[in-house]
Formats: C-alpha cells, sequence, structure tokens
C-alpha cells in the first residue's frame, strides 16, 4: 500500500535534488507543462510533460521529466533520453525576424501566428513563438504517448493531468504547496474524488518572469 506521507517526503527529497523542473532555470524557459500521474497499489510516478525554449541547445524542444517510487534515485528527473525535438523556430542572428518555423515535420507560416512581445521582461523572440504556438499547436508540441510510454512501466494506470498547479519554487517545498499533499493523497488511494486545489495555480510561463 502507498503512504501519502512518503510520497510527500519523496517529493520535498525530489525537489531538494533538483529532479523537479525548475520553472525559474535561467537555461531552460518552461513555455508550458503538464503534470501526469499513474499509480497502482505499491507504485508511483509523476510525469512533468514540457515544452521548452532552450536557446543553448535546438532551441524549440520537449522535456520529460520523472519523479517516483519506480525510479532508482540515478533516473529520476531529466535524462537525456527524455529530451524531444517536436519542430523548430529559427530566427535572424539579431533574434528580430522568425525566419521559419516548423511543427512536427509541417512548416507553420509565420504571419498566422500572433507573437507576444514584452519588451518589459525582455522576452527572446523564440520564445515569444514558441507562446504563439499554444493557441493552435500545443498538444502536438508536447511530448507524445509513443515517446514517453518506454519511461511508464508497464501495469501503472494513469489517473490524472493537470495543466494548472502550484509548482514549488526555490523557497517552497512540495509540501507546502496547494496542489502536492492532495496530489500525494490521490497518488496513495487511488481516489479519483480527492480534490486538487489549483486556486494558487502557477504553472503558466509568465508567472516565473523576469527571471
Amino acid at each position: 500500500m502507498l503512504d501519502e506521507q512518503l510520497i510527500l517526503a519523496d517529493l520535498d527529497r525530489a525537489h531538494k535534488d533538483d529532479y523537479l523542473p525548475c520553472f525559474g532555470n535561467m537555461n531552460v524557459d518552461y513555455v508550458a507543462s503538464r503534470l501526469v500521474g499513474f499509480r497502482d497499489e505499491t507504485r508511483w510516478l509523476l510525469m512533468f510533460n514540457s515544452i521548452v525554449w532552450w536557446p543553448s541547445a535546438e532551441g524549440l524542444a520537449t522535456l520529460v521529466e520523472l519523479v517516483g517510487n519506480t525510479l532508482p534515485a540515478n533516473q529520476q528527473g531529466y535524462q537525456d533520453d527524455r529530451y524531444f525535438v517536436p519542430g523548430e523556430v529559427i530566427t535572424e542572428e539579431d533574434d528580430q525576424v522568425v525566419e521559419s518555423i516548423v511543427v512536427r515535420g509541417r512548416k507553420v507560416a509565420v504571419d498566422s501566428l500572433t507573437i507576444p512581445l514584452d519588451l518589459q521582461i525582455q522576452l527572446e523572440l523564440g520564445f515569444c513563438v514558441c507562446v504563439a504556438l499554444l493557441d493552435d499547436y500545443k498538444e502536438q508540441l508536447f511530448a507524445q504517448p509513443e515517446e514517453y510510454q518506454r519511461f511508464v512501466p508497464a501495469g501503472l494506470e494513469k489517473i490524472i493531468t493537470l495543466d494548472e498547479w502550484q509548482h514549488p519554487d526555490f523557497d517552497l517545498f512540495p509540501s507546502h504547496t496547494t496542489t502536492f499533499p492532495a496530489l500525494a493523497r490521490r497518488l496513495a488511494s487511488g481516489d479519483p474524488s480527492v480534490t486538487i486545489p489549483t486556486h494558487l495555480a502557477n504553472s503558466h510561463w509568465s508567472h516565473w518572469y523576469p527571471k
């Protein structure tokens, strides 16, 4: 049987060890994330499926980050094989003009997007394009089941999917959020009636700027 307090303790430990996504990361800009929970009677797994803008890597990318008692410590969090490239956003070197946008192998017309620019928080143009893509291409940009299913042990049931939640920051551990104690209860019990509070949700990218 699973114990919600042990799950919370594991989550706090994962946060301390930097296995949970860091939405305030100075090198990787999180555009959108989805939190998916899996369980059976003795195992639990949380998957953070995130669309990111990573300037020093491929630019537009998708990261799958995992935490749970199904994984040894050295396989928690991010691993190189959990990095996917669902498309590309190419801008000129001065980051002023978008040259090309591709999603899952199909070209996207630049003038079909409403690209938000807020110079007050100095967002990169590539990041702004990724935000604009969310309106019509969000589901395609997330890691797809055929990409992430190999990370989910056989026999685990998907029990919850969240697009909004209160995510921990440097000073706030999961056990002190409104979301994760309830999420631990849902994982431990498997009871779908356990409500996950979202009134303090901060998973939207706008909550993490300026950095």
